[in-house]
């Protein structure tokens, strides 16, 4: 999954993965917390944008006191669904350069080129455990029918 990939997941999960032995080893990989300074996040979101860093690590806490745009994703992977579903809507929604995004004018600003919609993908990967919150994203019926599915497969990608 290389290229431009911001992952969201909780403080705990980016916490574990991110202090893991031999992270330090991985420079393509950065994180972003609450409570990571206004330097750090500046940084982070800058050094993500501009290809410098393939992975974005990003929290669920961040993401709902900040609602800061994250720039320069091309995927987006959630390791869990998110426990507020508006979140989901709101980080997939934050593809403003599509060519086909109805929210934008048709002109993408300078610095970011249009994209297709085949050249970007949310996946969000999940197990029983998560059926509370998945529910509320991809509905009821839909929720039920994917976790009935085959145990290996626990994901859905939104193209």
């Amino acid at each position: 999954m290389g290229g431009s990939t911001y992952t969201g997941c909780s403080p705990l999960g980016l916490r574990a993965t991110y202090e893991a032995p031999g992270i330090d080893r991985y420079p393509g990989i950065l994180a972003i917390v609450l409570y990571s300074s206004v330097a750090e996040t500046s940084a982070a979101r800058s050094a993500f944008f501009n290809r410098h860093v393939s992975f974005l690590l990003v929290s669920e806490r961040f993401h709902f006191f900040t609602r800061a745009a994250l720039r320069g994703a091309r995927r987006l992977v959630f390791y869990a669904p998110p426990s507020r579903p508006e979140f989901y809507l709101e980080l997939v929604s934050q593809f403003p350069f599509l060519a086909r995004n109805p929210r934008v004018p048709a002109k993408p600003p300078s610095d970011e080129p249009l994209l297709e919609p085949k050249d970007v993908a949310a996946t969000v990967l999940f197990s029983p455990l998560d059926q509370p919150y998945l529910e509320p994203i991809v509905g009821l019926a839909h929720a039920h029918k994917m976790l009935r599915n085959s145990p290996a497969a626990h994901s859905f990608t939104f193209v």
